[in-house]
């Protein structure tokens, strides 16, 4: 399979959105429409501001995590950043060394030592916003426990 660029192949949106500047939070306030363009779309999607590649169909991102020889990361999977040498944008061996060290501190042995802890910060979140009756359980809970970990690694 190899991707192409071409024009949308139906009128599934009414908008064009050609000209969308991907990396504005506000693109993502109301994109439905905008997902069904770039899925109309006959694969990749070129973001000339941002100067990147997008592929909205499952499909189109198997295809190219596949493809290492053609796509890369280190050309970008964000906008460009002065200096962004973080595990996502790397490629090769370099994404190989850097992957294995930060492995280290996801073994199963240390996430077996981490439930005791976790569960200890599960149960004061909880108790936080218990009182509360009503909770948004993302962003009052679920976010909170995967990030303090993380971040204590």
């Amino acid at each position: 399979m190899s991707l192409t660029f071409n024009e949308p192949r139906s009128a599934g949106a009414t908008q064009d959105f050609a000209s969308t500047d991907f990396c504005d939070p506000k693109t993502y306030d109301d994109p439905w429409e905008l997902y069904a363009w770039l899925r109309d779309l006959d694969h990749l999607h070129f973001d000339e501001k941002n100067e990147l590649y997008i592929a909205p169909r499952h499909e189109d991102v198997f295809h190219v995590s596949r493809e290492t020889d053609y796509y890369v990361s280190s050309n970008g999977v964000r906008p460009a950043v002065a200096g962004d040498m973080s595990i996502i944008t790397l490629d090769g061996a370099e994404h190989l060394h850097q992957r294995r060290l930060i492995n280290q501190g996801f073994t199963p042995r240390r996430a077996r030592a981490l439930v005791p802890h976790m569960r200890e910060l599960a149960n004061q979140i909880i108790d936080e916003i218990a009182d509360r009756g009503e909770i948004d359980f993302v962003s009052d809970f679920a976010m909170h426990v995967p990030l303090i970990i993380i971040c204590e690694l």
